[in-house]
Order: structure tokens, then C-alpha cells, then sequence
């Protein structure tokens, strides 16, 4: 039987996820601006603009698990994920309104 074996050099680890972790941080300071740009034109209220922005934000990451967990033929994941990305995005919509 043939075991599985990767050899990873440290640069090839660290290089990628720091500038991923770069433009993440970089993205995120910018959802503060985007809402409120966003907001007044459309005349929706600074809430409802960064609660969308948060919900999308926070629904992206979901994609990514939903789609690891399909590719890997497992679906407990994908149903956990849905179930809790769906509360989450009430829960900003009930904070918004209240």
C-alpha cells in the first residue's frame, strides 16, 4: 500500500497564507468605507449596507468549507455550515431591525 507523503518546503506554507491573511485584513478594513458609499446613494441606512456586507463576507468563507467538504465526499459539513451561515445572517437581520 502506498502512503500518502508531501514534502513542504516552509516558504511554500508561509508565503502564500501570509499574503492571503494580508489581503483578507486589507479587504476587511475596506467593508467600513464600501457600506457606507454603498448606503447613502441607495438610501438602504448604513445597518443594512454593513449588515449585507458582513453577511456576504461571513458567506464566502461557508462556499470554501461547503466546497472542500463536497470535493471530499463528505456532507455532515455542508449541512453544518448552511445551518450555522444561515443563523449567523439572521441573527445580523433581527439586530438591524431591533
Amino acid at each position: 500500500m502506498k502512503k500518502n507523503t508531501y514534502s513542504l518546503i516552509l516558504q511554500q506554507v508561509v508565503v502564500p497564507n501570509s499574503t492571503n491573511a494580508i489581503v483578507l485584513m486589507a479587504v476587511a478594513m475596506l467593508l467600513p468605507y464600501f457600506g457606507k458609499r454603498l448606503a447613502e446613494p441607495s438610501y438602504l441606512g448604513q445597518s443594512f449596507c454593513g449588515t449585507l456586507l458582513i453577511a456576504s463576507s461571513t458567506l464566502l468563507s461557508e462556499m470554501v468549507v461547503s466546497k472542500a467538504a463536497i470535493r471530499i465526499r463528505t456532507i455532515d459539513p455542508v449541512i453544518e455550515t448552511i445551518f450555522r451561515s444561515t443563523f449567523i445572517i439572521l441573527q445580523f437581520w433581527l439586530l438591524t431591525i431591533c
